[in-house]
């Protein structure tokens, strides 16, 4: 008679576990020593991110396993869609007067965090459109600096000029200023195929896949 095997945890209960384990940490706690590849400053909480990375990378699988369309990359957009409604959300209740208010000491004022938010966005665009642009020339090879710049030069306008205008800019025009890079980014990025999903991109953490970036 053999042994039943006990069950093996779905991720919902994986989750819930990781939860239970992490909820009571204490800002000193998540500033523990925690390394994964080239990252090494960050810390614990950089355990938490890449877990949360990691299972919507694993949705993303998932999902795609069980049906060829839509591919992988505009599964990926989808999410980061969910993560610009939430986004949103938090912005509704922010008002013009909370923008420079500061929280707590060594915090960042709202208007600070959404200008380097901001600034993520345009940076990472240029990164993935870079690495989707030599997959579809076939290259593989890392671009020089002198293609890098040359490349990123017209999206680095458009960044300066959105986070500049985050200086003065009221509530509103911080939504607007989100709208207009996120619905640039779902077009520029929708045609992404699985077949180029995998292709580098480059940053300063050397090369990593499309569906990282």
């Amino acid at each position: 008679m053999s042994v039943p095997k006990a069950p093996i945890a779905t991720v919902t209960q994986a989750v819930e576990a990781l939860v239970r384990k992490t909820i009571a940490l204490s800002d000193d706690d998540m500033g523990r020593e925690w390394k994964w590849g080239v990252y090494d400053e960050e810390g614990l909480r950089f355990a938490l991110l890449m877990a949360h990375h990691e299972l919507r990378d694993l949705a993303v699988r998932l999902a795609a396993a069980r049906e060829r369309e839509p591919a992988q990359a505009a599964r990926i957009l989808a999410q980061y869609h969910q993560a610009y409604r939430d986004l949103s959300g938090v912005l509704a209740s922010v008002r013009t007067d909370d923008l420079d208010r500061v929280s707590a000491e060594g915090e960042w004022p709202v208007r600070e965090v959404c200008k380097h938010m901001l600034g993520a966005e345009y940076g990472f665009l240029a990164v993935t459109r870079l690495g989707l642009e030599r997959a579809l020339a076939r290259n593989a090879s890392e671009p020089s600096d002198e293609e890098w710049n040359a490349f990123r030069a017209p999206i680095a306008v458009d960044r300066d000029k959105a986070t500049a205008s985050i200086a003065t800019a009221d509530i509103e025009g911080i939504r607007n200023a989100f709208a207009e890079i996120h619905i640039r980014v779902l077009r520029e990025l929708r045609d992404i195929t699985d077949d180029q999903i995998e292709a580098p991109a480059w940053f300063w953490d050397g090369a990593m896949p499309l569906r990282f970036r």
